[in-house]
C-alpha cells in the first residue's frame, strides 16, 4: 500500500515562499480551506443547471453581484460552459464586460434566431470576459419590450445545449412577464440586500413569497450577500440581518466589503478586487454549488 508521495506545497503567503527554498512544510489552515473550496466549486453536476441573482429592490448592486459570483465560477471551474444572462429591461449586464455589445446580443436576439444550428451560431449572440464567462445582455432600445416566457425558456434552452450553468440576473419587480417562469425555472437562488433599510426589509420578503407560491425547495437553496457598497457605516445593524436569515430562514447569508473596484460599475476583473472580496467571492461559490443538487 502507498503510504505516501509527493504533494503539492504551499501557494500562498510565507508558507510557499520557504517550500520554494525547499524547506518541507505543510500548507496552512487557510490555505486548505481555499483548495476545499476549489474542490466544492469544481463538483461534477450531471445536469444542467440555472442560478438566478435576485433583489426586490434596484440599486443594491444586483448586476455586479451576478457578475462578480458567474465569474468566479467561470474561473475557477476546470470544466467551460458559464454564461451569465440579463433578462432585466434595458439592463446593464453586458456593460459589465470589456467590449462592444454584438447587435443580437441579447436573450430576445437568441430566442428568435432561426439559424442556431452550432456552438458558433450562439456565441454570435454572446460577449466574454477574461475569466472565460460568456454574457449574453439585454436590448438597450429604449423602445424595447419586456422579455416574454417564451423568449427566455428558448434562449434558456438553446444556452443550456452549451453549458452547463446559467445564472440569470433578474429583473427588480415581480410584475414583469416572465418572472414566474424565470423564478420556476431555478435551481437555486442568490438574494442580494445592502445593509440599508428600505433594502433589507424587502428582502426578508423574499423567502416567505418563495414559500407561497410553492418554491420550497427554491428557498432552501438560497444564498444570501449582504452586499456592502458604500465605506460608511451602515444604516442598519448588520448582525440583525444576518440572524434572521441565519436563525429565522436557515439560510448561508456572506457579507461582501466595500470594494473600490465594483463601486465604479464598470466592467468586472477579479484581479482588480481587494484580495479579501476575492476570497469571499471564492466562498460563495462554493456555498452554491455545494447546494446544486448533483443528480438532478
Amino acid at each position: 500500500m502507498v503510504t505516501s508521495g509527493r504533494r503539492e506545497g504551499p501557494q500562498q503567503g510565507w508558507r510557499s515562499i520557504v517550500s520554494r527554498i525547499g524547506i518541507p512544510i505543510g500548507k496552512g489552515p487557510a490555505e486548505i480551506e481555499y483548495d476545499h473550496d476549489i474542490a466544492k466549486i469544481n463538483k461534477s453536476l450531471r445536469y444542467r443547471k440555472t442560478v438566478g441573482i435576485c433583489a426586490f429592490k434596484g440599486g443594491v448592486g444586483k448586476t455586479s453581484m451576478t457578475m462578480c459570483m458567474a465569474s468566479t465560477v467561470a474561473a475557477h471551474r476546470q470544466e467551460p460552459g458559464v454564461v451569465a444572462i440579463d433578462t432585466v429591461a434595458r439592463g446593464s449586464l453586458a456593460l459589465r464586460v470589456p467590449g462592444k455589445q454584438p447587435a443580437g446580443g441579447s436573450v430576445q436576439a437568441l430566442a428568435h434566431d432561426p439559424n442556431l444550428h452550432t456552438i458558433s451560431d450562439v456565441r454570435a449572440h454572446l460577449m466574454s470576459n477574461p475569466h472565460r464567462l460568456s454574457v449574453l445582455g439585454s436590448p438597450r432600445d429604449l423602445n424595447a419590450e419586456p422579455l416574454i416566457p417564451e423568449e427566455y425558456l428558448q434562449a434558456l434552452e438553446e444556452l443550456q445545449r452549451h453549458h452547463e450553468i446559467v445564472f440569470v440576473d433578474t429583473e427588480p419587480s415581480t410584475a414583469t412577464p416572465a418572472y414566474d417562469t424565470i423564478i420556476e425555472s431555478l435551481d437555486a437562488l442568490i438574494l442580494v440586500v445592502n445593509p440599508t433599510h428600505d433594502s433589507a426589509v424587502p428582502g426578508s420578503e423574499v423567502l416567505p413569497w418563495l414559500r407561497e407560491r410553492g418554491l420550497t425547495e427554491l428557498a432552501s437553496r438560497t444564498l444570501v450577500l449582504l452586499n456592502c457598497q458604500s465605506p460608511a457605516k451602515p444604516q442598519v445593524d448588520e448582525e440583525a440581518i444576518a440572524n434572521h436569515f441565519h436563525n429565522t430562514e436557515i439560510v448561508e447569508l456572506l457579507k461582501i466589503p466595500y470594494d473600490p473596484h465594483i463601486a465604479e460599475a464598470g466592467p468586472i476583473s477579479l484581479a482588480l478586487l481587494d484580495k479579501d472580496t476575492r476570497r469571499v467571492f471564492v466562498r460563495a461559490a462554493a456555498i452554491l454549488l455545494d447546494m446544486l443538487p448533483a443528480n438532478s
